[in-house]
């Protein structure tokens, strides 16, 4: 199975902000997130990431740069810190070689190989996702979509 994963991961903390409402000429001010990690691997490195599975490397695609998983097994690769508490993740996944029983997994709330959610992307029944978590080792279920086709570049913000 070959997998190419196009990260335009995001890690981001919510910031808390209060409404400083007045009587007359109150205002609201606008609140924004910071960005504590993002890599698009445009560097043609990901020294940020750790891989404990599988082979990987930044490649040319078109354009632009991805972090590529070469390997005929199960890669596992992953960045930012497990104290994070309040973050969103996305990613754009590219899919070389599906062939119908494979699948991919975003994860987030990541901790090790038997801790995380997930959404996960097969191409059984027409496409299938699926939204995930593992504990202890123990895999569970948590939402299905089925008829969700493959054939297209999907992007997964979480």
């Amino acid at each position: 199975m070959k997998i190419k994963k196009r990260f335009a991961f995001s890690a981001m903390i919510a910031l808390s902000a209060m409404l400083a409402l007045s009587g007359v000429g109150g205002s609201i001010p606008s609140v924004q997130a910071a960005s504590i990690f993002s890599d698009d691997f445009e560097s043609g490195n990901a020294g940020s990431w750790t891989h404990t599975s599988g082979s990987w490397t930044v490649v040319q695609d078109g354009s632009s740069h991805v972090y590529y998983q070469s390997g005929n097994t199960e890669g596992r690769s992953s960045a930012g810190n497990s104290s994070w508490t309040d973050y969103s993740v996305q990613a754009d996944v590219k899919i070389d070689n599906f062939n119908g029983t494979n699948r991919t997994y975003l994860c987030g709330r990541y901790t090790d190989g038997n801790n995380y959610y997930a959404a996960s992307l097969s191409n059984s029944n027409g496409g299938t996702l699926e939204i995930r978590k593992k504990v202890g080792g123990s895999s569970t279920t948590l939402a299905t979509k089925t008829d969700f086709p493959v054939t297209c570049r999907y992007s997964v913000h979480g």
